[in-house]
């Protein structure tokens, strides 16, 4: 699917199978159409299930590709009373055209969080990340929002570009599993 970056996202309504209560996994293929596009809008939104009073089941959002450091950021949020935020950095040779890019983790759990990336199956890393915001510490936030694919639930922060293949799945998956899932389905 493509994204303008303007105003494109798409809206799934709210869905009990959609909030993530223990486990969660989060996959995509993602590609950038235009970074100079998300100087605009440096932080953008690639999947939220939250509402608009707060409360973030989960989201991805990713910043816009650094020329200085060569590097993208992402981040996985989420919370109810607090924001729980963990952060990772995408080498360039890992985010240039199209990339997998994988989080997982167990709320409540923070040790369990990660993020993968990749452009194919032997290429497949962990990310070194660590939590900015919170701790991770808390339970999932279930939230009665619809779930929005291209955009933040309250803010106008626009995705910029194509994503594809997009799962979410209420267990974790584990390196191996990625890796398994990039070599079959590709």
């Amino acid at each position: 699917r493509y994204f303008d970056g303007i105003d494109d996202y798409i809206t799934i309504p709210d869905n009990n199978l959609l909030d993530m209560r223990e486990e969660i996994t989060l996959s995509m293929w993602v590609y950038i159409n235009n970074p100079d596009a998300m100087t605009t809008t440096p932080l953008s939104s690639l999947i939220c299930k939250g509402s608009e009073s707060g409360p973030v089941n989960y989201q991805l959002l990713i910043e816009n590709l650094s020329a200085t450091d060569g590097y993208s950021t992402v981040y996985f949020r989420y919370g109810n009373s607090g924001q729980h935020a963990y952060r990772a950095d995408i080498p360039n040779r890992l985010s240039t055209g199209w990339f997998h890019l994988v989080f997982s983790c167990r709320f409540g759990d923070p040790s369990s969080a990660v993020f993968s990336a990749g452009y194919d199956c032997e290429n497949m890393e962990t990310l070194n990340g660590a939590w900015i915001e919170g701790n991770g510490g808390e339970g999932a936030s279930i939230t009665e929002g619809n779930l929005l694919i291209g955009r933040d639930m309250t803010m106008d922060r626009f995705f910029p570009g194509y994503l594809d293949e997009i799962i979410i799945s209420d267990k974790i998956w584990t390196l191996p599993v990625i890796k398994f899932y990039n070599l079959c389905y590709k």
